[in-house]
């Protein structure tokens, strides 16, 4: 098997037109973790095409969580207080998946809903 060394400008260019540099940064080191605690190998370009076209991560600014994932969140609070509302969803989220909130925006991996540990807050 071959194996290419993979630095900070190549990750950033495989996926710098999908994720903000946080999101990036976030990315990189969370597969680096992995592969040091599993003491494997990973390839950088089949990571890449997961997360592009396979959906793996998206990045979503806070108005298109809230719009994406609407049916879980309290209206009444979406108008009376926006940011702790979608804090809330976050925190539902990641119940099920990994959520890393950044300035405006939330790094969101990709999951199946599971129903019956959801509830509008």
């Amino acid at each position: 098997m071959l194996y290419q060394r993979v630095e900070t400008e190549d990750w950033n260019r495989y996926l710098g037109r999908q994720f903000s540099r946080e999101a990036l940064d976030f990315l990189k080191d969370h597969y680096e973790d992995l592969g040091e605690k599993s003491d494997l190998e990973w390839d950088p370009i089949a990571i890449a095409i997961a997360i592009a076209i396979a959906g793996d991560w998206r990045e979503y600014k806070a108005k298109e969580l809230a719009s994406n994932f609407s049916m879980y969140i309290n209206k009444k609070k979406m108008r009376d207080n926006f940011a702790e509302a979608i804090d809330d969803l976050a925190q539902m989220l990641g119940k099920q998946t990994y959520v890393v909130g950044f300035d405006n925006s939330f790094l969101v991996k990709n999951f199946i809903m599971k129903k019956k540990l959801f509830g509008v807050f």
